[in-house]
């Protein structure tokens, strides 16, 4: 079982990042499933889209097969903007 966390990020003042992470109830550790770039105010279709994404890659992956797990939450979404940045 995992817990959701949802962590923002304010890009500017028209634009944020949504953190889409996990805390396995098992190990206590935290991982990073996604990370969306909205502009604000999202569209409807894009909210709708962003939140299909999610919960279809939660179903697909458990949220720590995607990258190992981390002590804290800042160490995760550090190894995920490592990872996926580029």
């Amino acid at each position: 079982m995992y817990k959701y966390v949802s962590v923002w990020k304010r890009l500017s003042s028209s634009s944020v990042l949504h953190y889409r992470c996990f805390q396995s109830l098992s190990t206590g550790l935290y991982s990073v499933q996604s990370s969306d770039r909205l502009d604000v105010p999202p569209s409807p279709e894009q909210a709708a889209y962003l939140n299909q994404q999610f919960l279809e890659l939660f179903v697909e992956d458990p949220p720590d097969s995607r990258s190992k797990g981390f002590e804290s939450l800042a160490e995760a979404i550090r190894y995920h903007d490592e990872t996926f940045s580029g």
